[in-house]
């Protein structure tokens, strides 16, 4: 019997059981059908539901990394699920109508095409608990890499964990789909093959992108710039939101998001790196007591670490360099307090507010143009 014939066959046969089934029987099986759709939507759900608590509650993060992490996985694994509930749903609504699904996929066209989805699903659902264990596994690791105190080595991870993650994951899809093409029957050597030659002609057309990747790829592991640095390149200042790949992404202070390819990051100055230091220049009258500013200065600098919200911030004393220059502003004084990486501007926005004050106190006056 052919393909045709049994799909003709087979339909015959469902038509003639609904015309056997009667107003009463249609009812009861459009009854049931219905409930079976609405307990599958509500399966759906709660699944979902359920997998969202389990990744929220895992231990070793905050609540708003466990909050998006959960996002992201129901994202992932949201339509494996659908398709799992979907696929029983339709097998009990063939049952209730009076379809054989175990009979029809027990011989000719239908046995192929049942053992073919079943592989198919049994890829996707294998691919969606590699992905997500990857991305726990990475996640997990570097957790535990972490040393306490050492703000740097955490701004490493944060960096190299989601590239690192990316990268598994891609590799980890790349295979299932080769896998997916297979069990459908496509030949994959010559896919391979094509890819291989569409590959190298990508890579001539695409230096740029290449190049950018290896260049972001050296920046990360000579950890010249890090995820949380204050950082400037060219004409543009901001926070290092997100590397990517190919990308790295600054928010500046008003919120406009600056977005570079590591190409064009020729020169990156960072500013946050280790340590910062609070730098000031203080512009003086030319009748000044220099050395009573001087001591000002330290005074207030010594007042500034012993303050139990910005002492934590200075890693060490005030350093006068002395006089700078000699200018039609005034005698310039320079002078600055090493501070923690990102603790520059808001040690320096304080130092500046009690040097003024301490200033007017000590009657020594701050020139201006």
């Amino acid at each position: 019997m052919t393909a045709y014939e049994q799909i003709t066959g087979n339909l015959t046969l469902f038509w003639n059981h609904l015309v056997g089934l009667g107003p009463q029987g249609l009812a009861i099986n459009a009854g049931l059908t219905a409930l079976i759709l609405v307990v599958a939507v509500l399966l759906i759900r709660g699944l979902n539901w359920l997998l969202c608590q389990a990744i929220s509650h895992l231990p070793g993060e905050s609540s708003e990394e466990r909050k998006k992490r959960a996002n992201k996985a129901l994202k992932l694994s949201r339509s494996v699920i659908s398709l799992v509930v979907w696929l029983i749903a339709i097998f009990m609504v063939a049952n209730v109508w009076g379809i054989d699904i175990i009979a029809w996929a027990s011989e000719g066209s239908g046995r192929h095409i049942a053992s073919t989805t079943l592989r198919v699903l049994a890829v996707l659902v294998l691919a969606t608990l590699a992905v997500e264990g990857v991305g726990l596994f990475t996640r997990k690791t570097l957790n535990r890499l972490r040393r306490e105190g050492d703000p740097r080595r955490g701004a490493q991870l944060d960096t190299l964990g989601p590239l690192v993650r990316r990268l598994l994951q891609v590799v980890i899809i790349g295979l299932a789909i080769i896998t997916l093409l297979s069990q459908v029957g496509v030949e994959i050597a010559p896919v391979l093959a094509g890819a291989g030659v569409v590959g190298v002609a990508v890579g001539f057309g695409a230096q740029t992108i290449v190049k950018d990747m290896l260049t972001g790829l050296f920046l990360i592991l000579e950890d010249i710039v890090a995820v949380g640095d204050i950082v400037q390149i060219g004409a543009f200042s901001g926070e290092v939101e997100d590397m990517t790949l190919r990308t790295i992404r600054l928010r500046d202070s008003d919120g406009t998001l600056h977005i570079f390819p590591y190409g064009e990051s020729q020169v990156i100055h960072n500013m946050t790196k280790t340590f910062s230091y609070a730098a000031s220049d203080l512009p003086l009258k030319y009748d000044t007591d220099i050395d009573h500013a001087m001591q000002v200065m330290r005074d207030t600098a010594a007042e500034l670490r012993k303050d139990a919200q910005y002492g934590p911030l200075i890693l060490a004393d005030l350093e006068i360099a002395g006089v700078d220059l000699l200018s039609d502003v005034g005698v310039i004084v320079k002078s600055r307090m090493r501070t923690q990486p990102t603790a520059r501007w808001k040690v320096l926005r304080e130092y500046n507010r009690r040097i003024k004050k301490a200033f007017d106190s000590a009657g020594i006056q701050i020139t201006h143009k």
